[in-house]
């Protein structure tokens, strides 16, 4: 009996000790969804100038799938948070914000909200989030207007929305231009990999 309290005793202390060194080190393999989002700038999340209490602005966190959708009453707009796991170690974190304005205020608002949207892809540098680099294709608006017209044989708006939607249990990113995917972001462990989808 002595040597099962030993041996709990000793187990309990290896456990506590890993987890203060992890907490030295900083690894960024050692952040979980939540912390991550501590670190972003306003920079990095616009919104954040306008809510500066960032806690009040989540909307749901999902901690299995590492993913945190952001919404909030009064903001008209919305944006998503995931993490991607490198094949060295660590995480890429991918966050998206999109603000949207009303264009015509006597339409339905389904017709009038026009949604203007931006991702970004970053890295931990010590205990700070940065840019990524080299991570994802250069893709184009307009390549992706003219892609939408030829699959979906009608002309894109300016003020159609275009939504980089992140991903739960998938790999990829799907980026939709009015509703209609038209070009697909796959992580290798790596960077992306970008595709038009027919």
């Amino acid at each position: 009996m002595k040597h099962l309290i030993r041996l709990g005793i000793l187990l309990t202390f290896i456990i506590f000790s890993t987890a203060a060194v992890s907490a030295q080190t900083g690894k960024s393999s050692d952040y979980t969804i939540d912390q991550y989002f501590n670190l972003l700038t306003s920079k990095q999340l616009p919104i954040l100038d306008k809510y500066k209490n960032r806690g009040s602005i989540v909307k749901e966190v999902d901690y299995q799938n590492r993913y945190i959708l952001l919404a909030q009453d009064e903001w008209k707009g919305w944006g998503e948070m995931v993490l991607f796991d490198k094949k060295g170690g660590g995480h890429l974190v991918v966050v998206t914000q999109y603000d949207c304005t009303q264009k015509y205020p006597s339409y339905p608002y389904f017709y009038r909200s026009r949604c203007v949207g931006d991702i970004k892809f970053l890295e931990l540098s010590g205990k700070t989030l940065v840019e990524a680099k080299d991570v994802a294709p250069d893709v184009k608006k307009l390549m992706l207007y003219g892609f939408y017209e030829k699959k979906t044989k009608q002309l894109a708006d300016s003020d159609d929305k275009l939504i980089y939607e992140l991903p739960r249990e998938r790999k990829d990113i799907l980026i939709k231009l009015a509703g209609e995917q038209v070009y697909s972001l796959v992580w290798n462990g790596e960077k992306f990999e970008g595709d038009y989808v027919n």
